[in-house]
């Protein structure tokens, strides 16, 4: 028939009836948001007959997106058979009761969108099965997914009961929980979850049966990380979880001890495990983290001793250091750039670029790490140079050795110190060594002697006073103790 010739009224008609059912189409497969935390349902919410958002059923009257009727008073032998909201008390549950005119094998089908912002690879899913009437025929709930495999500790049998008379209110609860292992749902895409209810040989007989409290939790994912490494200026590093991110997820780097925040900070070296929990316990597969062990350059030093005008040389004395590298600077100072420092308690030999004078020379060190390239700052400090002493007397204290310092009250003699050699002592000098020694003047006093053997030399400058009862002995040809003008 030509369009022309149809009555207006019957286009009309067919528009709207085509109208609703695209809305019914599209408010039937509206899905339900899946994200890190996992996805909660306990029917609570329900406004009047409209199921929650994903899911739909098989009714017999009305629309996918609701169920035939709310029931919250007891179940008669005789109560119709169709889709329900059950309530006891402020509990809700959605459900089925089957008859001759409501079959056996309808289903409740969840529609699940990944945003979890990766791949699931596994669900798991616990519940609460309900029963609010006897019914004389066995029943039985079957889980199945639109891919992977589904437990079957997810299905819930129901033995036939004497008869169809008995109503719970509250319901006979049963859980179950299980896993969903072998899924690939990619993020932004739909998974589905199916319960079918079925009875043995037949559907008439129902038992009015519910499912309620449903809790599914995603796997979650080896966090994707950042390190920090501990740099020169401290010895900790820190380790932020960049992905997964998201209220209510708790983060571990022991894969004990979980925390709010993604970061963790104040590390010392080692090794560390980072997991992720979401809200319903999925811990995530650890990512491992080293934060590197940095030990700062450090040194102790000891006390700097006093050297003489003329030296050309000092010591700085360290009592430990964790520096392989030491560079010093200063006025006069020959610089050096990364030498070397011993681990072992040791000493800086540090060189003049000419003789030093009397006065205080001030230097600049710094020591260092090879392989961190890591420096302490300037430690500044200074030697005291002392002028050279006019005078120095024999002591005796170590030996009768006349080069050696610690014989003399101020160090070995020159030719421009006056030299005493005191009474009373039981070790005076010897010159054995074929050596030539020097000093400005030379007094002994009483009972003092003086050793020249072994073609060694005393050459003095000034005035030799010897007391009385004092000796010089110059012993074998070729020692001399000469006077020599200056």
């Amino acid at each position: 028939m030509p369009i022309k010739n149809i009555p207006v009224r019957i286009i009309l008609c067919c528009l709207f009836t085509f109208i609703i059912a695209v809305i019914v189409h599209d408010k039937a497969f509206a899905q339900a948001s899946i994200g890190v935390n996992g996805y909660t349902q306990n029917f609570d919410g329900m406004s009047g007959t409209v199921l929650p958002a994903g899911f739909v059923t098989q009714n017999k009257t009305v629309g996918a997106d609701t169920v035939d009727a709310a029931k919250s008073t007891a179940f008669a032998s005789n109560s119709t058979g169709e889709s329900y909201k059950f309530q006891s008390a402020t509990d809700y549950a959605i459900g089925l009761l089957n008859s001759d005119a409501f079959t056996s094998g309808k289903t409740i089908t969840l529609s699940l969108v990944n945003n979890t912002g990766y791949t699931i690879t596994q669900l798991n899913v616990s519940l609460n099965y309900e029963k609010y009437r006897s019914g004389s025929r066995a029943w039985n709930w079957t889980l199945t997914g639109s891919s992977g495999s589904v437990a079957s500790s997810l299905n819930m049998s129901y033995a036939a009961d004497a008869t169809n008379t008995v109503s719970s209110n509250p319901p006979l609860v049963s859980s179950a929980s299980g896993v969903v292992t072998g899924l690939s749902i990619a993020n932004g895409s739909t998974y589905t979850l199916t319960w079918t209810l079925r009875g043995t040989g037949g559907s008439t007989n129902g038992q009015a049966l519910g499912i309620d409290d449903i809790v599914i939790c995603p796997n979650t994912v080896a966090p994707t990380i950042t390190v920090t490494q501990p740099d020169c200026t401290t010895t900790l590093g820190s380790i932020t979880v960049t992905a997964p991110i998201g209220t209510g997820l708790l983060y571990s780097d022991d894969n004990t001890t979980y925390q709010t925040s993604p970061i963790f900070s104040n590390l010392s070296g080692g090794s560390y495990n980072i997991t992720v929990k979401n809200t319903c316990g999925s811990i995530s597969p650890l990512t491992n983290a080293t934060i590197n062990t940095v030990t700062l350059p450090s040194i102790t030093l000891g006390t700097i001793s006093p050297i003489l005008a003329g030296s050309t040389s000092f010591t700085i004395p360290y009592s430990a250091t964790t520096a392989d590298q030491y560079s010093i600077s200063g006025a006069g100072i020959t610089t050096v750039t990364n030498g070397t420092l011993s681990a072992s308690p040791s000493s800086i030999t540090v060189n003049f670029s000419s003789p030093a004078v009397a006065g205080t020379i001030p230097f600049s060190l710094m020591v260092g790490n090879s392989i961190t390239s890591c420096t302490t700052s300037a430690i500044n400090n200074s030697v005291v140079v002392n002028a050279l002493p006019t005078s120095t007397t024999w002591t005796g204290i170590s030996n009768t050795n006349w080069n050696n310092a610690a014989n003399w009250s101020a160090g070995v003699p020159t030719s421009t110190m006056d030299v005493v050699i005191p009474s009373g002592l039981t070790a005076y000098p010897m010159l054995n060594t074929g050596t030539t020694v020097a000093s400005k003047t030379l007094t002994l006093q009483d009972g003092a002697t003086v050793t020249i053997t072994n073609v060694s030399e005393l050459d003095v400058y000034g005035i030799v006073s010897i007391a009385k009862t004092a000796n010089v002995h110059v012993v074998g040809t070729g020692s001399k103790l000469q006077i020599k003008k200056n």
